[in-house]
């Protein structure tokens, strides 16, 4: 296995997790999620993101680097991979600046909100459900234009 192909398989390994994430709330969580109680959904977060926070960081920022050094590498490759890993990385920084712009303010104000306070849970429920499905589809999207890539060539 050359270098490119270890790139590669890092690269989509790190997008894997991110789209099994958007799978995993398309499917079932985002519906429940918007079900629940307000404050459930509160109290289910503020549990959740401390211990999901540094394992993202780890897959987004591994993504990260493995897909600028993926695009560098991709210029001595055919022009599908040239494509395909340009494509996939222009999805991926838009949902990292999607969630560095609006999902990580939203888990500080749900780790900074009250349960007494109905009207803020509901509005920070429906916000943060609404950002996580959008960035899904941008994981979706960007994890099935690299796994095409690898699967045509």
């Amino acid at each position: 296995m050359n270098l490119f192909s270890c790139v590669l398989f890092v690269y989509t390994c790190f997008y894997f997790v991110t789209a099994g994430q958007a799978v995993f709330y398309r499917l079932c969580f985002g519906q429940v999620f918007l079900k629940i109680p307000a404050t459930s959904f509160l109290v289910i977060r503020k549990l959740a993101d401390p211990l999901l926070e540094l394992k993202l960081k780890i897959v987004y920022f591994g993504g990260l680097i493995t897909g600028v050094a993926l695009c560098v590498m991709s210029i001595t490759q055919q022009s599908m991979y040239q494509i395909a890993s340009m494509s996939s990385m222009l999805f991926f920084v838009t949902d990292l600046v999607f969630a560095k712009k609006y999902s990580m303010p939203l888990n500080e104000k749900i780790r900074l909100a009250t349960l007494n306070d109905h009207a803020t849970a509901v509005s920070l429920q429906k916000a943060w459900i609404r950002w996580i499905l959008i960035r899904g589809n941008l994981a979706l999207i960007g994890f099935a234009v690299i796994l095409l890539a690898v699967v045509i060539s």
